[in-house]
């Protein structure tokens, strides 16, 4: 008989540390490490991370760098995440500064319905990327695409020119009967609005990036 209970206790001491084991596995699978939280809980809100998406030219590093930058904003105004944006983007684009400005412009405002919003989101972005600006120009009121010896992107709504900051540029626009043209001077600076009449005219302007 003794040796019977003792066979018993000796079973269920060698059961313990199994029974041990699995709840401390249970409690690992249960609470998910810090790692795979950040993995979770990686993407920003939109449009914020389809910007992301767009600047990181299709490179899942740099795309992680900017999401990494901009999280801790993410719940800041809107002008002040996309400054924080274009803050993480000008380490980004250090080599071609104007290739960041112009793929911001080109690709990444169509979430914004007017034109006046596209143009408080691109000075939102320039004053964190600061070391280009950029000149904006309405469709409306004008009868063809403006001249310039500077790249244009075209947008929804109007033409982007970026340019580096120190640089000037001219800039030929043609006025449209009856309609006015919309013109915006954008450095990290505050920017620079002007509006012409339409009309039949050709008017240079000189674009200081100072």
């Amino acid at each position: 008989m003794k040796k019977i209970i003792f066979a018993v206790l000796l079973i269920c001491a060698l059961s313990l540390p199994a029974f041990a084991a699995e709840e401390v596995q249970t409690a690992i699978y249960r609470h998910p490490t810090l790692s795979e939280q950040q993995e979770k809980n990686s993407e920003l809100p939109q449009p914020y991370d389809a910007i992301c998406q767009q600047l990181s030219n299709g490179k899942d590093d740099v795309l992680a760098a900017l999401r990494k930058e901009t999280a801790p904003y993410a719940e800041r105004t809107e002008l002040e995440v996309l400054e924080r944006i274009g803050a993480a983007a000008s380490g980004m684009y250090s080599g071609d500064p104007i290739l960041g400005i112009a793929k911001f412009c080109l690709n990444c405002l169509d979430s914004f319905e007017t034109l006046e919003e596209q143009a408080k989101a691109v000075a939102a972005f320039v004053k964190g990327y600061k070391s280009c600006g950029v000149a904006i120009i309405s469709f409306d009121g004008c009868d063809k695409e403006p001249v310039t010896k500077a790249d244009i992107s075209t947008g929804k709504f109007a033409w982007f020119v970026p340019f580096k900051k120190g640089d000037s540029l001219k800039i030929n626009i043609f006025g449209k009967t009856g309609e006015t043209v919309k013109f915006w001077k954008i450095l990290d600076t505050k920017p620079v609005f002007k509006e012409w009449q339409g009309g039949f005219w050709e008017r240079e302007i000189t674009v200081n990036g100072k």
